[in-house]
């Protein structure tokens, strides 16, 4: 589309004809915005606030007000779709403190979808590093709200930098992280957002998975439900290969992301920068290309010391961009760094032909298993 919106109106209609089969259903809609982008129904569409009727909500919701039987404290934190309020229990007190999630929007059939689809997402989770619902219910104006457990803590790379965690140690965190993971996957559920901004670390050193609004159920042979057309509800730079381009979802999609999260935190970069535009067509690889070795990135010798060999083939594998090549759960991903954490050798092999492991020095002192280059070996 992107695209299109570049041409004459004549080769965008050309343009239109060649669409292959399985778009051919977009074609009416597609000439519908084509016509209005040239008759210029669009133009000057970005010098104002879009109309989602937001401002009005959101300008109703002070600290004070009560959502339920909870007062409101203070705003905790926000998204594309709902706002966070650290609030209290009329009946508690300040005792214990919640975190009450808002639609920042208006309410329409689809928000209302998505909230109640959130809520009994989170009700499945039972676990000590996983967001807990507390509450639900509608407030005087009969707009669905959550309740959650107050998290105070930091994202988890603002996290590992405040400490100057070394990379044993933020090996350690991301462990958590993938194990929380695998008990989403247990209930049945692919989280599809998980970012720095989505996991908490609390000041005693426990992570916190957050967030379940993109969530999706697992159905049939570990397939999650397709997005609806237009859906962008996702973070372009964490997504997986096939979340961008709108496919069905499963368990692998997630550790994609998971893969993207530790990278993140051994290197301070991105494996893969996100492409500007819209959701890349069924067909179209997105991204291109293996990503850097982290080892490459590291922000020192010693860290880069730590991230080769073991490490990079993890992540290599994480982030294979076709999902059959990955990792086959969050538990597997876990399982190798956490054999690489004890000085074994992981199970990930991303290469037809590796070279055989052998003792060296390690991170911190202890002993490390390091490639050598004389003997091969089969996987």
């Amino acid at each position: 589309m992107d695209h299109a919106l570049n041409l004459s109106p004549e080769r965008a209609l050309h343009w239109l004809a060649s669409l292959p089969a399985e778009n051919e259903h977009l074609a009416p809609r597609l000439r519908k915005l084509l016509h209005a982008h040239h008759a210029g129904a669009c133009a000057g569409f970005m010098s104002g606030r879009p109309a989602l009727d937001e401002v009005a909500d959101e300008a109703c919701v002070r600290p004070g007000d009560m959502v339920g039987p909870y007062r409101l404290l203070r705003e905790a934190g926000r998204g594309g779709l709902c706002t966070v309020w650290l609030a209290e229990h009329t009946d508690i007190g300040a005792a214990r403190q919640f975190a009450v999630k808002l639609p920042r929007r208006a309410l329409d059939a689809t928000l209302a979808r998505r909230t109640a689809d959130e809520r009994e997402i989170t009700m499945l989770m039972h676990h000590p590093n996983v967001a807990h619902l507390f509450d639900a219910g509608k407030d005087a104006a009969n707009r669905p709200y959550l309740v959650l457990d107050y998290v105070r803590g930091q994202p988890v790379d603002r996290w590992c930098t405040d400490m100057r965690l070394g990379v044993v140690e933020r090996l350690r965190l991301f462990v958590q992280v993938a194990r929380a993971v695998v008990h989403v996957h247990g209930c049945g559920v692919v989280h599809r957002d998980l970012k720095p901004a989505n996991v908490l670390v609390s000041g005693d050193g426990q992570v916190h998975v957050l967030d379940f609004g993109i969530a999706r159920r697992l159905h049939g042979a570990g397939q999650g439900t397709l997005p609806e057309f237009g859906e962008r509800s996702l973070t372009p730079g964490y997504a997986s290969p096939e979340q961008l381009r709108g496919e069905a979802t499963n368990c692998r999609s997630d550790v994609y992301s998971l893969g993207v999260l530790l990278f993140e935190l051994l290197t301070g970069q991105l494996p893969r920068q996100p492409k500007p535009g819209l959701l890349a067509p069924k067909g179209e690889r997105a991204p291109n290309g293996a990503p850097p070795r982290a080892s490459k990135l590291a922000q020192d010798a010693a860290s880069a010391s730590c991230l080769r060999g073991a490490v990079d083939a993890i992540l290599l594998r994480a982030l294979a961009l076709r999902p059959e090549q990955r990792h086959a759960s969050a538990l597997n991903l876990a399982a190798d760094v956490e054999c690489h954490l004890a000085g074994l050798t992981p199970v990930a092999r991303p290469e037809r032909r590796r070279r055989a492991w052998s003792d060296g020095p390690g991170c911190g002192g202890r002993p490390n298993r390091r490639w050598r280059s004389d003997v091969a070996v089969r996987c």
